[in-house]
């Protein structure tokens, strides 16, 4: 995340994938729009457990809480399922971060602002799975001035008791330091580009809604979480007061920028 403002938001551009190939591009193009870029993709691999509790106090809440394991470890991600709309057609939300077992409940975490939001709300309650996402990033970063720009191609599969159930590519970029208004040239690459469409949606809602049409039972967490996710689209994420609270006990100023939807001539290859 940035630190451009006093709270952490995530400010991002999404893109369902129908060409790979085509998409692929992205992560050797020299120049693409305005901005440029000569490092080598990185590849990780994240496997992603959606939690709440076993009567969505979370989801009530307005929040959604991931914890992702990868080979640096496992993080906890809170993040906000209201939004709100930013430049070139980004979408802005909260999130907060810090370090957590994969193993152990939210009060043998390590502490952090995220800890503190998942027991404020959560209690002592356990959490359970509600889906999980196993992915293949490969990242790069690509410059506009001091403008930095995270671009990712995830390949993403949905996995429900043990079986997947979907499989996607998304195209994100993610802004990492700099002013939301220097990412309209990517904006037009992206939407010139007939091998990307804007996503509908977080990753978190296609996969509920490949569990849903997969018919796993006992989803009532679910069901709620798709309803929650849908009001939520109408909402400004900055009215979530316990987030506030949450920052506020750290009192450091931490913020988090993360991108802007993208736009214009293709990507230069090498």
């Amino acid at each position: 995340m940035t630190e451009t403002s006093a709270r952490p938001v995530e400010v991002e551009l999404k893109y369902r994938v129908a060409d790979l190939a085509a998409a692929e591009r992205y992560l050797v193009a020299e120049e693409i729009g305005t901005f440029s870029g000569t490092a080598a993709p990185r590849s990780s691999q994240f496997e992603d457990r959606y939690v709440d509790t076993a009567d969505g106090a979370m989801t009530r809440a307005g929040f959604a809480v991931r914890v992702r394991q990868s080979g640096r470890g496992t993080i906890v991600s809170v993040k906000s399922l209201a939004r709100s709309g930013g430049p070139g057609g980004s979408v802005r939300r909260q999130e907060l971060e810090g370090p957590a077992d994969r193993t152990a409940g939210p009060l043998e975490w390590p502490a952090s602002d995220a800890r503190s939001l998942v027991l404020e709300v959560a209690g002592d309650a356990p959490l359970v799975e509600l889906v999980t996402i196993r992915q293949l990033r490969r990242k790069r970063i690509v410059r506009d001035g001091d403008t930095r720009v995270e671009l990712s191609l995830d390949e993403v599969d949905v996995v429900s008791r043990s079986r997947v159930v979907d499989r996607f590519v998304e195209l994100e970029a993610e802004l990492v330091k700099g002013a939301e208004e220097r990412l309209g040239a990517l904006a037009a690459v992206f939407a010139a580009d007939t091998a990307l469409a804007p996503a509908n949606g977080s990753k978190l809602e296609a996969a509920l809604a490949a569990v849903r049409s997969g018919g796993r039972p006992g989803q009532g967490v679910v069901a709620d979480l798709e309803a929650e996710l849908e009001r939520a689209d109408t909402e400004d994420a900055s009215r979530r007061p316990a987030v506030a609270r949450a920052e506020a006990a750290r009192g450091d100023g931490d913020g988090a920028n993360k991108t802007a939807r993208s736009r214009t001539a293709g990507p230069k290859p090498r």
